[in-house]
């Protein structure tokens, strides 16, 4: 009897899903899609550039690296896009472009796109002509009455619970609150429950309105316990009047207070660290975000705890954006941001070079590449990445060593593509060089703004300078 034939080899899938009004935009895009195609191409985020321009640019050299690792496997990478028209880029005011402009407008071997969209509003308004989003195939998909049964019951159950038990009211408004999920050693901490307690409901009862998902982003990935679908969350936090909602915001904001005049301890919450700012951003809280980015004990926890400088340059320029809208005439903490950014970015190193090859030692590959890689002087960034490639070429790894090696060379931000209008999302004027703190006083837009800005810049760089000496 002939031996069946093998199955085809799975795709890899990369994508993003719009869980919250604050990740549905071209930064969160980006963002999300950097840390899965540097899981997939093996490279670490701790390189990724800080601006937007270059991020995007990155994502894009990282797609092709990605598609072109898949093919040489025999496999396809597909990227999923889910809901792009909650996409809030693109808009007037928004400051940023829209998702689907930063889709491929040119095929990539390898690479497969599928998007998720409502008919309205229409995704390919204000695309190009030619762009393939316009000429795709499109299925429309029939209501799913499996989905809908679901749905029905997770709705009654969410009433149910909404009048129940103490501990499920509880724990439904501090999700709901938190906007992205809580572990449950994170909900044991809040209540002051102890673990059997918070598994049982979630196990049980509440079973239908609340998932477990896995978080990544972090070198030890975290189980969240998160509303089933967003939809679920947003009615969690309708069915909440405005008073409670805030006061069970405001235990996140206290919980925060706490770690925060710990100086972000070992022991921070991974919430703390990733979650909140994701939370302060959507409820517009600019000055505690910009708090948090102006944090240097912050800086270095979270730095450790992600293996990455990405997230804090992410954090500091989502602060700076909020400031910008929220607050635009607050120019002296604007040029706070500023310094703090040029601080960190040319910070002194914060490891010792010979330290990631002791992991590569123990095996852990991933996180020696991104502690090498987080390295901020080149010389002992790149000595660290040879030690770390050399470990792996001894321990059998060759083609994983090479890959090492050869991005072993420099770490300098990609240039942005020219003429690419999506890259660059904006046509506005040039922008002065990356890097300089004065950078946010001169793309302020009337110059007695830029004056000001300016002077309270040299006062707090006259104050960092004394600080030093």
């Amino acid at each position: 009897m002939n031996a069946p034939p093998d199955p085809p080899p799975r795709p890899r899938r990369a994508g993003h899903r719009f869980l919250a009004p604050n990740a549905a935009d071209a930064n969160a895009f980006t963002d999300a899609l950097l840390e899965q195609l540097a899981a997939i191409t093996e490279a670490a985020t701790a390189g990724a550039p800080a601006s937007f321009a270059a991020r995007d640019a990155y994502r894009r050299r990282l797609m092709r690296d990605a598609a072109a690792r898949c093919r040489a496997a025999g496999r396809s990478l597909v990227l999923v896009v889910d809901g792009l028209d909650e996409d809030r880029g693109g808009r007037p005011g928004s400051g940023v472009p829209s998702i689907a402009s930063l889709l491929p407008r040119t095929p990539v071997e390898g690479l497969k796109i599928v998007v998720s969209s409502r008919p309205d509003p229409a995704v390919a308004a204000n695309l190009p002509a030619d762009h393939p989003l316009r000429r795709c195939p499109v299925r429309r998909l029939a209501v799913s009455r499996y989905a809908i049964g679901l749905e029905h019951l997770a709705r009654r159950e969410l009433d149910e619970l909404l009048v129940g038990d103490p501990l499920h009211i509880e724990l439904l408004g501090l999700l709901a609150a938190s906007g992205s999920g809580l572990a449950v050693p994170e909900l044991e901490e809040l209540t002051g429950r102890a673990t059997f307690e918070i598994d049982q409901p979630l196990g049980g009862p509440l079973g239908r309105t609340v998932a477990y998902r896995t978080d990544n982003t972090t070198l030890e990935p975290r189980r969240i316990a998160t509303f089933a679908h967003e939809t679920l969350r947003a009615e969690a936090a309708s069915r909440f009047v405005a008073p409670r909602l805030a006061r069970y915001r405001e235990h996140l904001h206290v919980w925060a207070d706490i770690y925060r005049r710990q100086g972000w301890p070992e022991t921070t919450p991974g919430y703390l660290l990733r979650g909140y700012p994701r939370l302060l951003t959507a409820t517009a809280d600019a000055p505690r975000l910009a708090a948090l980015a102006l944090d240097r004990a912050r800086h270095e926890r979270v730095s450790l705890m992600t293996g990455s400088a990405a997230a804090v340059f992410a954090e500091m320029q989502a602060a700076a954006n909020l400031v910008r809208r929220e607050q635009p005439r607050e120019l002296a903490l604007l040029a706070r941001l500023a310094v703090r950014r040029h601080e960190f970015e040319h910070r002194a190193p914060d490891l010792p070079a010979d330290l990631p090859a002791v992991w590569a030692e123990l095996g852990r590959f991933t996180k020696a590449e991104s502690l090498a890689r987080a390295i901020t002087d080149p010389l002992g960034r790149e000595r660290a990445l040879r030690e770390v490639a050399a470990v792996m070429a001894a321990k059998g790894d060759q083609e994983r060593a090479d890959a090492v090696t050869r991005g072993a060379a420099g770490q300098a931000d990609p240039p942005a593509p020219a003429g690419d209008a999506s890259a660059l999302g904006t046509e506005a004027a040039p922008r002065p060089p990356a890097g300089r703190p004065e950078t946010v006083a001169e793309l302020l837009p009337q110059s007695d703004d830029r004056a000001l800005a300016l002077f309270a810049l040299c006062d707090l760089v006259g104050q960092t300078t004394s600080d030093r000496q």
